[in-house]
């Protein structure tokens, strides 16, 4: 809240909004593409020096809850819901050159391709590091399309079989 008080003060602003409006328009959905175009604009400086990404991904609370009745216990259950986020961050500077929001229960793997090329529109993409959650054929493609090499551990039922299970 300092920040918008001086910046009323030195007139940058005509009105300091209340300190609930900044959440208000992040939970906004029309601002996403708004949000992610900065987070790309604001890594676009670095391109010249980074070229090894690594990818990983972390959750954060919510003060809304899940309840539910737990048949086996019998007894009422709640859980705090989550947000998980996936980032593609640079190696050499740890710029953020892409970011996707998902729900908990959101595998990484899925999220690999979009981070992997959202970050080739503005980088040459030369290595890709992550942890065994981003292990899965569509990650080593994606790493593979833009010209990288990926370095994800590989899954220990892994067989490198076509279609094997």
């Amino acid at each position: 809240m300092s920040g918008l008080v001086e910046a009323k003060a030195d007139g940058c602003v005509s009105k300091a909004l209340s300190y609930n409006s900044g959440f208000d328009y992040l939970e906004n959905p029309a601002l996403t593409p708004i949000l992610k175009a900065l987070i790309a604009d604001t890594a676009e400086p670095l391109k010249a020096i980074e070229t090894d990404f690594a990818a990983d991904s972390t959750g954060f609370g919510t003060t809304t809850y899940d309840r539910w009745f737990d048949q086996k216990w019998g007894k009422a259950r709640s859980e705090a819901r989550f947000i998980k986020t996936h980032i593609m961050t640079g190696v050499k500077t740890n710029i953020i050159t892409a970011v996707e929001a998902t729900t908990t229960q959101s595998s990484d793997v899925r999220q690999l391709p979009y981070l992997v090329n959202e970050t080739a529109k503005q980088f040459t993409v030369k290595e890709v590091s992550a942890d065994r959650g981003y292990s899965g054929r569509s990650s080593y493609h994606a790493v593979d399309v833009v010209g990288g090499v990926a370095y994800i551990p590989f899954l220990k039922q892994s067989t490198g079989m076509p279609n094997a299970r």
